[in-house]
């Protein structure tokens, strides 16, 4: 069973009131864990209600089901998804998030503004990934990851001396809906149809407590027993 505020909210987003509950959602991807409860005192601070708080115990996948229209998109995602998987883990938390007294068109542009402060309060400016995703099964395209000096000369480096296929980007620890409301119920009709937003998906208190306390999403594993 899903909460009835959500499945209202959703089925009828076409004819809510100004007054009535809006929703969206976060996701808080594995590498977010260190600062799981500053983001969540972020999210009421700016005024968001936290409706529930729901376990992703398989990141991976709900990551790739949400861009399932965006095929481009697999190209970055499964690098960084086995990144995520080798230092992180691969748990996840779907943190629902609703107001009243808006539009749903202003409350999605206000989730978007929200997770853009969270990306860019928690972005570290001195490091990015590099990424030879011809290790990961990709064709290799026999490319060279070069770092010039201001004469122009390489300069050595420990790694990735050799051809591959590279990319190299930053990553970011939260995941929102694009600021339209069609985008927000697509996304949110998906996330229901893995079962993520029923009711015993529900995180329980003791183990929000501890992942707060201890910084890690593994406490999640409690919820498989």
């Amino acid at each position: 069973m899903i909460s009835t505020e959500i499945t209202t909210a959703l089925s009828n987003y076409k004819n809510l009131r100004f007054e009535d509950l809006k929703v969206s959602y976060l996701i808080l991807k594995p590498n977010a864990a260190k600062h799981y409860m500053s983001i969540l005192n972020d999210v009421e601070s700016q005024q968001f209600r936290i409706i529930n708080q729901y376990a992703i115990v398989d990141y991976e996948t709900v990551n790739m089901a949400l861009h399932i229209d965006q095929p481009e998109a697999m190209r970055y995602i499964i690098p960084i998804t086995r990144m995520y998987k080798d230092f992180y883990g691969n748990y996840g938390v779907l943190v629902v998030i609703g107001k009243n007294h808006i539009t749903y068109n202003n409350f999605c542009l206000q989730v978007v503004s929200l997770k853009r402060y969270l990306r860019g309060r928690f972005e570290l400016p001195y490091i990015s990934y590099a990424f030879d995703i011809s290790e990961l099964g990709q064709a290799n395209k026999h490319e060279r990851l070069l770092i010039l000096a201001q004469n122009g000369l390489e300069v050595s480096k420990d790694k990735f001396n050799r051809e591959g296929t590279y990319m190299v980007f930053s990553v970011n620890e939260v995941h929102s809906p694009d600021e339209d409301v069609e985008s927000t119920i697509k996304e949110m009709e998906v996330l229901k149809s893995m079962a993520l937003l029923e009711n015993d998906n529900i995180i329980p208190k003791t183990i929000i407590n501890s992942m707060k306390r201890y910084n890690t999403f593994e406490f999640l594993k409690d919820m498989l027993q």
